[in-house]
C-alpha cells in the first residue's frame, strides 16, 4: 500500500507501507481512502513537528472513503454498514468514562486525535479505523463529492463556534482569522442575523 509518510520536519515521501490488518481494537475496520483534507493541525505538524507524530508517521485526519473491512463482532453506528462511503470525525472520545457520560466529551479520559499517536492517519490508500473511532463514522450521500465531503470537520468546528456564541439579530461579530473556518463562520454569523461581521 502507498502512503504519504512524514519523514521529518518539512519532509514527506510517498512510500510503501504494510496493509492495515484487522485486530478488533487498534484496527477495528479498514477504510479505502478516497480523499483526505489537509487540516491546519497537519500543516503545523509538518512544518514544526509534534511529539504525537514522531517521524516516520502517516498524518491525515479528515478522511472520506469506503468502509472496506470490519472486524468480526465490531459494532458500527446504526446507520453505517460495511461497504458504505463514510466520513471519519477526528476527535476521539470513549463515550464511557464519567466526563463522556456527563456530556463533557472534551474532558474524556481517553481523548485522542485520529492521525496522531497511537492512531496513524489517512494520507494513504487504505487507513486503519481504531475501535475508539467507530462512533465517528458518518454515512455520506452518493452524490456528495469526496473532496467536498472532507470539509465536514472544519464546517463542524465553525458551526460549533457559532452555536456557542448564541448570535442574536443585529449583533456585531468579530472573527479573528480568515482561514477556511473563519470564512465559514463569517457566512454563518451573517445567516444567524449578525448585523456587522468583522
Amino acid at each position: 500500500m502507498r502512503a504519504a509518510l512524514m519523514t521529518g520536519v518539512g519532509t514527506v515521501e510517498v512510500a510503501d507501507r504494510s496493509e492495515p490488518e484487522l485486530d478488533g481494537d487498534a484496527v477495528a475496520a479498514v477504510m479505502h481512502v478516497e480523499s483526505c483534507g489537509i487540516c491546519g493541525t497537519d500543516a503545523r505538524t509538518f512544518f514544526n513537528g509534534d511529539p504525537r507524530a514522531e517521524p516516520p508517521w502517516v498524518l491525515g485526519h479528515e478522511p472520506v472513503g469506503t468502509l472496506e473491512e470490519v472486524a468480526s463482532g465490531v459494532e458500527l453506528p446504526e446507520d453505517v454498514s460495511p461497504g458504505d462511503r463514510v466520513f471519519l470525525g477526528s476527535i476521539l472520545t470513549c463515550g464511557e468514562c464519567r466526563p463522556c457520560l456527563e456530556g463533557r466529551q472534551n474532558l474524556c479520559r481517553h481523548h485522542g486525535l485520529y492521525g496522531y499517536d497511537p492512531y496513524p492517519g489517512a494520507y494513504a490508500e487504505r487507513a486503519p479505523v481504531p475501535q475508539i473511532a467507530l462512533r465517528n463514522l458518518y454515512p455520506l450521500p452518493s452524490d456528495l463529492p469526496s473532496d467536498l465531503a472532507t470539509t465536514a470537520d472544519p464546517f463542524a468546528c465553525a458551526l460549533n463556534g457559532i452555536e456557542i456564541a448564541e448570535i442574536r439579530m443585529g449583533d456585531a461579530v468579530v472573527i479573528l482569522g480568515a482561514g477556511p473556518i473563519g470564512c465559514v463562520q463569517a457566512l454563518m454569523a451573517r445567516s444567524s442575523g449578525a448585523g456587522t461581521v468583522l
